[in-house]
């Protein structure tokens, strides 16, 4: 695989203010070029219930090379 290989990093986030400055701390370190956002609604199974929450998408564009710093990152 080509390192310098674009690619888009999809999280999603409990809130818009984390998923800001998760966005601003990929950005300062320079793992990421930039990150768009989006509010979503996300309908999933948690404990054998059916949950329902609105939660905030991120797409951050970066390269394939800084991969796993930016999985670090986020964890």
């Amino acid at each position: 695989m080509n390192i310098h290989q674009p690619i888009i990093v999809t999280v999603s986030f409990p809130n818009r203010e984390i998923a800001l400055e998760v966005a601003k701390q990929l950005i300062e370190k320079r793992l990421i070029a930039c990150a768009q956002f989006s509010a979503i609604d996300s309908l999933y199974r948690w404990q054998n219930q059916l949950e329902n929450s609105q939660e905030v998408m991120m797409h951050a564009k970066s390269i394939h090379t800084y991969w796993p710093a930016i999985q670090t990152s986020i964890k």
